[in-house]
């Protein structure tokens, strides 16, 4: 078998080669974070690099300089989302809001719930807890702290309760909450295209508070966006809460 050899003529393209692949590896990481499109990007200059340098894959210089300009343009579209590679609600779309990755709400808000036959959703307003309070105890807080959110110090906090109307185990079935805001962008974390979240045994209910994580991304007009999927990995809007605001 032949041994694969380096070609020593391309050492001195080495430093265009590096800065040109240093330069988007950096971009893409920017604009997309982990995301699968930045392996992706990663996985295509590796490619280039053994085009580019083993003289027995590929030696005709023109070429090589057709494959890097291709590499650059195709690291730029996909990082500034001028090309989709896993749809528009993935983390290719995704934006920042006060460190937080944000993409599009699964609904928008002309989109109306519907509740599936034989389950219930409750979205209440309650004092902050560590675990969810009694529906029985909800009032009719609407208006929260950014701030205090973030810190868990603020006197109230939103839950959402996802189950069954007969109380039966809900195994199997995967539920997350929406928090939406006046451009229709939520928490990338939160978002249906990212969670594979799936109840366990024994489980009745699944519960979800606005405490509990990054659902939040900034002040301004929310509203909350209730999901359930079901064990063919179909996601439903069964439940919603508008005119929610949240302050500094």
């Amino acid at each position: 078998m032949e041994n694969i050899k380096v070609d020593k003529t391309h050492h001195s393209k080495l430093p265009i080669f590096f800065i040109a692949v240093a330069i988007c590896i950096i971009l893409a990481l920017w604009k997309l974070g982990f995301s699968l499109s930045f392996w992706l990007i990663l996985g295509v200059w590796i490619l280039v690099f053994v085009l580019f340098f083993v003289r027995v894959i590929f030696k005709m210089v023109f070429m090589l300089w057709v494959v890097l300009t291709l590499a650059v343009v195709f690291s730029v579209l996909v990082s500034f989302n001028i090309i989709k590679i896993f749809g528009s609600n993935s983390s290719v779309s995704s934006q920042k809001s006060n460190g937080i990755a944000i993409v599009p709400c699964t609904s928008t808000a002309n989109d109306k719930p519907q509740m599936p036959a034989g389950w219930k959703s409750t979205i209440y307003s309650g004092a902050m807890a560590s675990t969810s309070p009694e529906t029985s105890a909800a009032n009719n807080v609407r208006t929260f702290s950014y701030a205090g959110i973030k810190a868990k110090t603020d006197a109230n906090s939103l839950y959402s309760r996802i189950e069954k109307s007969d109380g039966s185990y809900i195994t199997g079935y995967g539920t997350t909450m929406e928090a939406c805001d006046a451009n229709n962008m939520t928490s990338s974390a939160y978002a249906t295209t990212n969670n594979d979240y799936a109840a366990g045994e024994n489980t009745v209910a699944s519960t979800h508070y606005l405490h509990g994580g990054n659902y939040i991304h900034g002040t301004g007009d929310y509203r909350i966006d209730v999901y359930l999927r079901n064990p063919d990995s179909k996601w439903a809007l069964i439940d919603r809460m508008d005119k929610i605001t949240i302050t500094e």
